[in-house]
């Protein structure tokens, strides 16, 4: 129980979680189709699917890894859109999974492997799904935070896509 209370603390001010250090640029796309780097926030933040921008509004998104090279040990996400979160879905990781949702389009989700499920992703594979009140536009959806593999590295946000659902 001690291990798996280490998984999801919260890191201190000396430990600065790999992805949001200053000495070296964020492995990341921005959401709105601009180069590498951050959003406005300073946040690394992923890019959306190949439906955005399209002009599709969608009622569910999710957010897919898609073959990071170690797998995923466990990430804590926070996903932000203009619409209220209805529910939200485990992907690849479900046993040891929760969602803290402040009801204003504003979710974060975490998740730890414990039984060894996300050693090995192949195909683009869903972390979660989102399914909101109201249909959003894809390209407005945002998802920032810490994403890790079983090496311990942080995933390549390059891997990382909000795609709509049908």
């Amino acid at each position: 129980m001690d291990r798996l209370a280490r998984l999801f603390r919260e890191p201190t001010d000396d430990e600065e979680p790999p992805a949001r250090r200053a000495d070296r640029a964020p492995d990341t796309y921005r959401s709105d189709g601009g180069e590498s780097g951050t959003n406005a926030d300073g946040d690394a933040e992923a890019e959306t699917g190949p439906d955005a921008g399209s002009g599709r509004d969608a009622r569910r998104v999710a957010v897919v890894v898609q073959a990071p090279p170690a797998g995923v040990r466990r990430y804590e996400l926070t996903l932000r859109a203009a619409a209220a979160v209805e529910t939200v879905e485990p992907g690849l990781l479900t046993r040891l999974f929760e969602t803290f949702d402040d009801g204003s389009g504003v979710v974060r989700a975490r998740a730890v492997d414990v039984d060894g499920n996300g050693k090995t992703v192949d195909a683009a594979t869903p972390l979660f799904t989102v399914h909101f009140e109201a249909p959003v536009d894809p390209e407005t959806v945002s998802v920032d935070g810490t994403l890790t593999g079983h090496d311990e590295a942080p995933v390549p946000w390059s891997r990382v896509r909000l795609t709509p659902v049908d």
